[in-house]
């Protein structure tokens, strides 16, 4: 059977912090593009977009682990906390390699006359956004979602705490993004060590101790099927600026973010209570019906929440920040899909069907990007075909996602369900 209670507490666990961190973020949205130019603003956020792009060089680590981690035994001679130090540390300097050769592509964006420290800081904030990323990951794997939000939440707290007093005493750009970043560094460090406190180091008696490269081996062939699910979640998130800023223009950014920002934030905290379905799938007994009941009106409930947050929100937004209501509608719309999706997708991903949501996750960025490349050949291009085209893409893997829930191998067999 469905174990509500367990589900239910761990939700509110993982949820609770989403929701401050969630407002602090989307309050930070708001003020850069009140308090600096709008071309600075897209600058700005093209550079964080950057750093996202390397952060798809985990190759599905960030998802991998908590599955790796949740099902792992002391057999294997290396403990969670090693396995979570080689994730950590090789994934680390693979993205730090990597982010050299993103920053020179940014240039052919349109990045400008930026200092050399601009570059240099996108690399250590996708760097440290990263090893937070893992941290999360590695103690959700191990069931502490207590610590693992705080890891999360925390770090949130300090980057966007120290963001949001920076744009609201009008401070540089670029000096507001140093701190934010300083401040993300020294998270992931406390991360680290706090991992360190309260992991588990123990292997069983008499097995070796494998080398970290020979661990981060093992873990990347484990995760890899993760790594399209990861990767059309990074496009939906950082390449519709990259669209925007070649396509529509680099002053269209920030305020295209800003409503995406809003809906995807409202859409993380409905997400925070579901996504501990993944690590807790293989512990539900119950059949495939059973299941796909379960996916269905847990995804329904979640809409309901997700179709309040945004009233208010749109509501909000109109007063304050009239420009952006019209996107953040179309945006809504979109993302309220993904919303209804989620139960079904954690569900398929912790019943080893992570393959299949790979495959349906790669069908959202083929049909943004096909959307954008047939709107860029036969029209002008306007920043209202961004957010539709989202809103296909979603609507896509929504329906892909709930038919695959069909066929799935239950836990346990029906009849003790």
């Amino acid at each position: 059977m469905i174990n509500r209670k367990k589900f239910l507490g761990a939700s509110a666990i993982n949820g609770a912090g989403f929701i401050v961190v969630s407002l602090l973020n989307v309050l930070w949205y708001f003020l850069i593009i009140r308090s600096y130019a709008h071309t600075d603003a897209g600058l700005l956020l093209l550079g964080i977009s950057i750093a996202g792009l390397i952060n798809s060089f985990d190759l599905g680590l960030s998802l991998g682990l908590i599955n790796h981690l949740s099902q792992a035994s002391p057999e294997t001679g290396h403990s969670p906390w090693r396995r979570y130090v080689a994730a950590t540390a090789c994934t680390c300097l693979v993205e730090a390699l990597v982010g050299v050769v993103a920053v020179i592509a940014w240039q052919w964006l349109g990045a400008g006359d930026l200092a050399p420290a601009v570059p240099v800081t996108v690399i250590l904030f996708a760097v440290s956004a990263q090893a937070l990323l893992l941290s999360a990951s590695g103690l959700k794997g191990q069931f502490r979602f207590k610590e693992a939000n705080l890891v999360s939440t925390g770090s949130a707290l300090a980057v966007y705490g120290v963001g949001t007093a920076m744009a609201a005493l009008r401070t540089d750009i670029w000096h507001m993004f140093y701190a934010m970043t300083a401040a993300q560094l020294v998270a992931a460090v406390l991360s680290i060590r706090y991992c360190w406190k309260v992991m588990d180091k123990d292997i069983q008696a008499g097995q070796p101790h494998a080398g970290l490269l020979a661990i981060y081996r093992e873990l990347l062939v484990s995760s890899l099927h993760f790594f399209p699910q990861t990767f059309a979640g990074i496009v939906f998130m950082h390449a519709q600026r990259l669209a925007i800023a070649r396509i529509v223009g680099v002053e269209s950014v920030a305020l295209l973010s800003f409503a995406y920002s809003v809906a995807s934030r409202a859409h993380a905290v409905v997400n925070a209570f579901l996504e501990v379905l993944f690590p807790m799938a293989k512990t539900i007994s119950a059949s495939t019906a059973s299941l796909s009941r379960f996916c269905i009106g847990t995804g329904m409930m979640a809409l309901v929440v997700y179709a309040g947050v945004m009233a208010c929100a749109l509501l909000v937004v109109q007063h304050f920040a009239a420009a952006a209501t019209w996107y953040l509608f179309l945006y809504a719309i979109g993302v309220s899909f993904s919303v209804a999706a989620a139960p079904a997708f954690h569900i398929l991903n912790g019943n080893g069907k992570s393959a299949r949501v790979s495959s349906y996750s790669l069908a959202g960025p083929v049909i943004f990007i096909a959307t954008l490349s047939t709107g860029s050949l036969l029209v002008k291009v306007s920043s209202d075909l961004v957010p539709m085209a989202y809103a296909l893409a979603m609507l896509s893997v929504l329906g892909l996602t709930w038919c695959g829930l069909r066929g799935i191998a239950p836990a346990v067999s029906p009849q003790n369900s």
